[in-house]
């Protein structure tokens, strides 16, 4: 007989126990996790190393700058990553493998051709958009040639950023960590002999540390495509039956006893490969549902982007020594956004997957069960930040002004940590749902109305200074977190078609 997804998903439907959600999330998580931690150590490992040049204060000023201008274009420009995303973790749920494969080749030339526009609009801009972040002299200067550098590399760090988003998406987060893993020490080498001058390489100091970044991001495109070339095999995560004696066949829309359907879920479940002739910019049937799904995610990165360069302004208002102690304090909480990334990215999966294979019901205990889980991991690295905030900014070298202001920011942010971590774990989940809209609404309310608007008041008209920008953003996720928890509850998530 036929039946519906939402028929075959009903509210009684049996789910794993708590322990095998956990293996599955570690699984899916802990590369996740030790991903976006070698992909922030790439900017971290620039900012140490240039921390040791005699004048470091100037280039952690900039490292602040271009960092966020560079990841804030990546977002924005690399968008229909969420898409991708969403489309192939359905497909790859449905079991219908080579139209996954088909949207991963469509996403990597579709990255490809964004990263040429990305570079050529903001190019000559590039200037102007520091200046206006408060860059003066040397800071404006390096920050200029550096980021230009990187601008060359767009259109492979996009690629990159598409292939990898699929691969999560079919349930392999392992090659992504290799991939960064290669980068990383690819990254690491270069930097040690352009910044210093090593092994007769010629010393080019902050230049060199974009030259190193730019080859690392080419470098992991090439293996990650010669990968994909011979094909990968991601292991299932969803199976169909999940203890019920009926489940929704999406291949054939009937129902059928679970004993007849579903093998070890632990099996391979197919192959993600990418085939002669899959490269295209457009894809008929896929790219509209992609650019569809991918809407609201480029107005919020649009959104975000432009509310933190401004934010970054309200920052750099108060001086270098200032700028230098946010630079310290961002890569030192990066730490714990590798934690809440790497649950957000399982959510997202297993989520989207298990709509896929019309396990509503796991999908719902999925979110309970992630989001408890990204809480207490994020919420003791707080702890961490609030108890050795001394320790962690001297690993920059920070002294006097700017080391006291760092540690008021850890203060802060240390406190952030558990609103921060539920914000971020459903935020992925409801993307790999297919629902990007009520995170962009989030983000408004939040980054708008929190994180600038309250933020100017407290920091000049209420008279907190530069803390108020701080004590804003803390407002700004608790305001997130509890916006997305009532956009989960009313369930329009559970209804959307991929």
């Amino acid at each position: 007989m036929t039946a519906s997804p939402a028929t075959a998903a009903s509210p009684d439907l049996s789910v794993p126990s708590g322990r095998r959600m956990l293996g599955t999330v570690a699984r899916l998580g802990a590369p996740s996790v030790l991903e976006n931690f070698l992909s922030s150590a790439i900017i971290l490992t620039d900012a140490l190393m240039l921390a040791r040049l005699e004048n470091n204060t100037v280039f952690l000023a900039a490292t602040a700058l271009t960092g966020v201008c560079f990841w804030r274009i990546v977002n924005v420009f690399g968008c229909t990553q969420t898409g991708a995303g969403a489309y192939v973790s359905r497909r790859w749920g449905e079991e219908r493998h080579e139209d996954a494969s088909r949207a991963l080749g469509h996403t990597m030339a579709l990255g490809a051709i964004l990263g040429l526009a990305a570079a050529a609009l903001v190019w000559a801009f590039v200037p102007a958009l520091f200046s206006m972040m408060g860059a003066r002299d040397e800071v404006l200067r390096v920050s200029v040639t550096y980021f230009r550098i990187l601008l060359l590399v767009m259109p492979v760090r996009l690629a990159l950023l598409s292939m990898t988003a699929c691969m999560r998406a079919a349930g392999d987060t392992r090659t992504p960590l290799l991939l960064m893993a290669l980068m990383v020490v690819s990254n690491l080498v270069l930097n040690w002999l352009l910044i210093f001058g090593k092994l007769g390489f010629p010393r080019l100091e902050m230049d060199g540390a974009a030259l190193a970044s730019a080859a690392s991001f080419v470098l992991g495109t090439s293996v990650g495509a010669l990968l994909l070339r011979r094909g990968l095999r991601p292991r299932r995560l969803i199976a169909r039956n999940v203890g019920t004696p009926i489940v929704y066949d999406p291949k054939t829309g009937d129902e059928e006893a679970a004993a007849n359907l579903v093998p070890d879920p632990s099996a391979h479940a197919g192959v993600l490969a990418i085939k002669r002739g899959m490269l295209r910019p457009w894809l008929p049937g896929v790219t509209p549902t992609i650019l569809r799904i991918s809407r609201p995610a480029l107005g919020e990165e649009m959104l975000y982007s432009v509310s933190f360069i401004t934010y970054l302004a309200m920052v750099g208002h108060f001086g270098a020594h200032v700028l230098a102690a946010h630079s310290a304090t961002v890569r030192i909480e990066s730490l714990s956004f590798t934690a809440g990334w790497g649950v957000a990215v399982a959510t997202g999966t297993m989520v989207g997957q298990a709509l896929g294979a019309g396990q509503l019901g796991l999908a719902r205990r999925l979110f309970s069960f992630n989001i408890s889980l990204s809480m207490i991991a994020m919420g003791l690295l707080g702890i961490v930040f609030v108890s050795f905030p001394d320790f962690l900014l001297g690993l920059f070298r920070l002294s006097g002004e700017s080391r006291d202001v760092g540690r008021m920011i850890l203060y802060v942010l240390g406190f952030a940590q558990v609103p921060m971590a539920a914000a971020m774990c459903m935020q992925g989940g409801l993307r790999g749902a297919g629902d990007t809209l009520s995170p962009f609404l989030t983000q408004f309310a939040g980054v708008i109305g929190m994180r600038l608007g309250v933020g100017y008041l407290l920091t000049w008209p209420l008279g907190f200074g530069v803390m108020g920008i701080y004590y804003a953003t803390a407002l700004d996720w608790v305001t997130r977190a509890l916006f997305l928890w009532w956009f989960l509850a009313r369930g329009r998530w559970e209804r959307i078609k991929v």
